[in-house]
């Protein structure tokens, strides 16, 4: 279903369902954005259909991305293709520094070389010791708010967990007293109940990809 169609349902399960004007819709769609950007911070590193590639040029040890992503999954000096070097690992700025304590994002080219480490910070990737290069990034983009328009082929879950934004966008609704007329706390429970059971469900359908390839899922849990 597209957002149009769950925020529909989402109103009419008796909360207010006498208003259903796009200003209304509106006013529900930030419930379902809470339940989506939730949803996606337990589902993201587990979900093989989010991921993206982009090559990004390197001068002086440095290149910058136009978007920040939610999570790097990999780094690849193409100068180094085909080569058992050419992924290169993570580093922290304190394991850098102590690596190569001549290093800092004031000079990142003082420490020349073939790259073995990247480091990301805000959208700026540094490759270190630093060269001239390219790199192929494979990574996860940060979870983009739904609008009225948003089509269910850009609803970034299977189609038919669809329903979990639902349970979670009451869930959302529910806590906010200003805006909902439920007072029902039978109601309010099944609604957290149904929210944390669709997640489960989710992230278990989701952990059944082989992603030995994509991601090493207990890095990151």
């Amino acid at each position: 279903m597209d957002v149009s169609q769950i925020l529909d349902i989402l109103i009419g399960f008796g909360v207010r369902s006498d208003l259903i004007s796009t200003d209304e819709k509106s006013t529900y769609l930030k419930y379902v954005n809470l339940a989506h950007h939730e949803l996606y911070a337990l589902t993201a590193v587990l979900n093989p259909d989010l991921v993206s590639a982009l090559q990004l040029n390197i001068t002086d040890g440095y290149g910058t991305l136009i978007n920040k992503p939610y999570q790097l999954i990999t780094v690849t000096d193409n100068t180094q293709a085909n080569t058992s070097s050419a992924n290169l690992k993570q580093r922290s700025v304190s394991q850098m520094v102590k690596d190569y304590p001549q290093w800092g994002f004031d000079d990142p080219d003082i420490v020349k070389g073939t790259p073995q480490y990247y480091l990301l910070r805000d959208k700026t990737l540094y490759l270190v010791p630093s060269t001239d290069t390219t790199v192929t990034i494979n990574y996860i983009p940060n979870p983009q708010d739904f609008v009225l328009e948003t089509p269910a082929d850009e609803i970034p879950y299977p189609l038919v967990f669809h329903k979990i934004l639902i349970d979670g966008a009451l869930r959302y609704l529910y806590q906010d007293v200003n805006e909902s007329s439920v007072k029902d706390d039978m109601r309010i429970r099944q609604a957290v109940l149904n929210w944390e059971m669709g997640k489960g469900r989710l992230v278990n359908y989701l952990a059944g990809y082989d992603k030995e390839a994509l991601i090493n899922v207990q890095d990151y849990f």
